[in-house]
């Protein structure tokens, strides 16, 4: 459109101090100004170093409004889903996770590999080609993971459509049920913890440098990432506690993130004195190692971590859950995986008188939100451990 103004925009500390917020101010294809806020990926205190972060971030939502106003002038007409998809998958790389992104980016390649109308004008794809997609794609995989690619093709269509590419989005309104009688993923199995005992004794046995991760999962709930992000600096001997402040996800890469899942998810959970010897026996283990390979021991990224092969390189995610998976099967529970070992936590603390929101706080879990963001205030008990459980 002839006499388009460019877009501007300007940051604001949130009133909560969390997070940086963009207002921007850009033409619809009306010529009339529009305002948006947008949360940025930058958080608070307002420092000199957040504050030029947050106005980087700003510049680069800038340039992309500007490009959205091409759009909306007719310029990319012509734009394919799948041309669309990546543009909106580039747009939003720099404001969510890595790890996030690399998982949007592995559904991109799966969605387009499987959809027809992946090379299709977006201006001419319809709510029934979606609808089709969706339909066939829930008849061989887990309901779950089909409202996932939903989610990700609606979000695409809505980034046109705020571009004022197209005007209706054709996957507003779509909804993924499983067939009836259909076959779906089953959900985490569970252990009661004498089961949980002897499975640990099990791994132990059978595959030493798993015993450590399995017992942190069924003993503490810790996730996957969480036991791989753990540091030896974590360990706290004195105090008797284990600091969860960072994690490590596998995805086409292996990163190492500073932050954990959620908020709820950076925690101090209390050691029990079977734990504390377990972990003042393997970094005297590790010790030993280092000592052994001398200058072939590993030294590099990861290197302070809990969690190590004898000649100091960390496990990988994929590794701990094929294999424990494997282990799994050999002991006689096919429905168990790593997970569930947090899930074997869970059971037995509310079986044995825990209440849902101390459970929810061991487990790092964001909700169940208001009663226990404002009045627990990050606190677990002073005491988790799950009578009948030994490792």
């Amino acid at each position: 459109m002839a006499g388009r103004k460019k877009p501007q925009g300007s940051v604001y500390l949130a009133k909560d101090r969390k997070f940086f917020t963009a207002q921007i101010l850009y033409d619809d294809t009306d010529g009339k100004r529009r305002r948006k806020g947008i949360t940025l990926e930058t958080k608070g205190p307002d420092t000199r170093e957040n504050r030029r972060k947050a106005e980087a971030e700003l510049r680069k939502l800038l340039r992309e409004y500007e490009a959205m106003g091409d759009l909306a002038d007719g310029l990319f007409q012509d734009m394919t889903f799948a041309e669309l998809f990546w543009t909106y998958l580039a747009g939003i790389e720099n404001r969510i996770r890595k790890s996030t992104y690399e998982g949007y980016c592995g559904r991109a390649r799966t969605i387009l590999a499987r959809a027809p109308f992946a090379r299709k004008k977006v201006t001419e794809i319809t709510k029934l080609e979606i609808r089709r997609f969706l339909d066939e794609s829930v008849k061989e995989l887990s309901a779950k993971s089909v409202r996932e690619w939903r989610q990700l093709i609606h979000r695409a269509f809505e980034d046109a459509k705020d571009g004022r590419l197209i005007e209706v989005n054709p996957a507003e309104g779509i909804t993924v049920r499983a067939p009836s009688g259909s076959r779906q993923k089953r959900a985490d199995g569970y252990m009661e913890p004498e089961e949980l005992s002897r499975f640990l004794a099990f791994v132990k046995e059978n595959n030493r440098v798993l015993f450590e991760p399995c017992v942190l999962a069924g003993s503490l709930g810790l996730r996957r990432s969480e036991v791989l992000g753990m540091t030896r600096q974590a360990v706290d001997f004195e105090a008797m506690t284990l600091s969860v402040e960072a994690t490590v996800v596998t995805i086409n890469s292996t990163i190492a993130e500073s932050m954990t899942k959620t908020d709820g998810s950076r925690r101090t959970l209390p050691m029990n004195e079977e734990i504390a010897a377990m972990l003042r026996e393997l970094l005297n283990e590790q010790a030993k190692n280092k000592a052994f390979f001398g200058e072939e021991y590993y030294s590099g990224e990861g290197d302070d971590r809990l969690i190590l092969w004898q000649d100091g390189r960390p496990l990988t995610g994929n590794f701990i859950s094929r294999t424990v998976k494997k282990l799994f099967r050999e002991f006689g529970r096919d429905d168990m995986n790593f997970h569930g070992l947090r899930g074997s936590l869970s059971s037995a603390m509310v079986t044995q008188g825990a209440d849902i929101l101390t459970v929810s706080k061991v487990l790092g879990h964001s909700n169940p939100g208001t009663l226990m963001k404002h009045y627990l205030k990050g606190t677990v008990p002073k005491d988790i451990s799950v009578e009948g459980l030994k490792i």
